[in-house]
């Protein structure tokens, strides 16, 4: 995050492995739980259609199963997209930046999430959703914030 210290080819390096980490590795496994147990989504008929297959679903029902299918893939790609604001755009943490860059994610968040009371764009409002994707975001930001003092003191 901070590369006072850093080389410039140790800065990249560590650029490539957050964002693998920390965007990419989240995206797909995220995606592909999505994938196979929300058949009834629209995305994931739309994909189905695309690709010109039959939907295989895993049937999880489970305790908790609601919570996981409305809130962690919410939880997911605002983890991503906090962590990729982070690595290219705010990747020092001063804190005057650290509030835009807060006002600037929640802005968004709320924004996405209230286009989809609009009845043509597909989705559900749900204020909750806000709530877990400002808890992603502040999490993303404690990990690296953390990353980055173990990564200076070693």
């Amino acid at each position: 995050m901070i590369y006072l210290d850093m080389a410039s080819g140790e800065k990249e390096r560590d650029r490539v492995y957050q964002l693998v980490f920390h965007v990419i590795i989240p995206l797909f496994l995220g995606g592909l739980l999505y994938y196979y147990i929300c058949p009834d989504v629209l995305f994931v008929k739309k994909l189905d259609l695309l690709l010109g297959i039959d939907h295989y679903y895993l049937d999880l029902r489970f305790i908790g199963f609601d919570l996981v299918r409305n809130y962690v893939f919410d939880y997911i790609w605002a983890y991503s997209f906090t962590a990729s604001l982070l690595i290219f755009v705010f990747h020092d943490f001063d804190v005057k930046r650290i509030k835009v860059f807060f006002f600037v994610v929640i802005l968004f968040e709320i924004v996405v999430e209230a286009i989809q009371v609009v009845p043509e764009i597909p989705g559900t409002f749900d204020p909750f959703d806000i709530v877990v994707e400002i808890i992603s975001s502040i999490c993303v930001v404690l990990i690296l914030k953390w990353r980055e003092i173990i990564n200076a003191k070693s």
